[in-house]
């Protein structure tokens, strides 16, 4: 609550100056000078507070008395040679049974078979075992003309390319080119309203797109909402009383970015229609 004559800033170390509790800060990178600022303040003036700050970028805190950087690689990958391992071996290794859950979730009819072992342990290599990257790929097996090997193909020639393109390896760059190119699995309706989803914050229902995004068949908005869920895109978080949605920060940044190539970004102003 505001004090009269005290910024909020003061007011919000006032709160948690004795307080014992843990701070979340998600996302820092589009404002991480200042996430740093903020987090140095709160260190030097509420010493009881613990701080949990994620960020694809260092945000620069091994300065900050008992900070403690953590790189988050991606999930634990296969070997090289998966052909010794037992099926049942095989499914314990943190990227494989990550990628064959979300198929299986997907697909409820898919059966891992062992001829199979070596495809999906080359897209979790592929993929450095990026848990979005592995969602995104399983949401391209909802579509029951594509197995895993085509996959597997399509995915080794994609890498490849980006390979000769001398970029370095860092983990976020890797993650926007496989989002590029899953980005374009998805049928142009569907990347039309993607583009679109940035624009809440929070989730979303059905009601709210049709009010808020320019659809060319408003009546087709259940089911390219479904199909996006499907195809990991977005999430359903809700059933009932209304299917509500969200996605995740790293693909609604995404689909910003994407909605600015659009000439309709200059005409329409999403947030004044939201």
């Amino acid at each position: 609550e505001k004090i009269p004559g005290y910024s909020y800033k003061q007011c919000v170390l006032f709160a948690l100056e004795k307080r014992n509790c843990l701070l979340i800060f998600d996302c820092c990178e589009p404002v991480y000078e200042k996430a740093s600022q903020i987090i140095r303040v709160l260190r030097e003036r509420c010493s009881n507070i613990k701080i949990l700050a994620t960020s694809q970028i260092d945000i620069k805190l091994q300065a900050i008395e008992g900070a403690t950087t953590l790189d988050l690689g991606g999930l634990l990958l296969p070997p090289v040679d998966v052909t010794p391992l037992s099926l049942e071996e095989y499914c314990k290794i943190p990227s494989i049974a990550f990628f064959v859950q979300y198929i299986q979730d997907l697909r409820p009819y898919f059966i891992l078979q062992p001829e199979m072992k070596p495809a999906l342990a080359h897209i979790c290599t592929c993929l450095e075992g990026i848990p979005l990257a592995l969602a995104l790929a399983a949401g391209v097996l909802s579509d029951p003309e594509i197995d895993v090997f085509e996959l597997a193909e399509q995915i080794n020639l994609h890498m490849d390319s980006i390979r000769t393109q001398k970029i370095g390896q860092l983990r976020h760059t890797t993650l926007r080119h496989v989002i590029d190119w899953m980005f374009g699995f998805l049928s142009k309706e569907e990347q039309w309203i993607t583009c679109q989803l940035w624009v809440f914050r929070g989730g979303w229902t059905r009601d709210s797109v049709e009010a808020v995004c320019i659809a060319a068949d408003p009546l087709g908005i259940s089911l390219i909402l479904d199909t996006l869920n499907q195809k990991s895109w977005i999430r359903r978080i809700q059933e009932e009383p209304r299917r509500r949605y969200q996605t995740l920060d790293t693909l609604r940044k995404y689909s910003r970015e994407r909605w600015q190539e659009y000439p309709e970004s200059q005409a329409h102003s999403l947030p004044q229609r939201h």
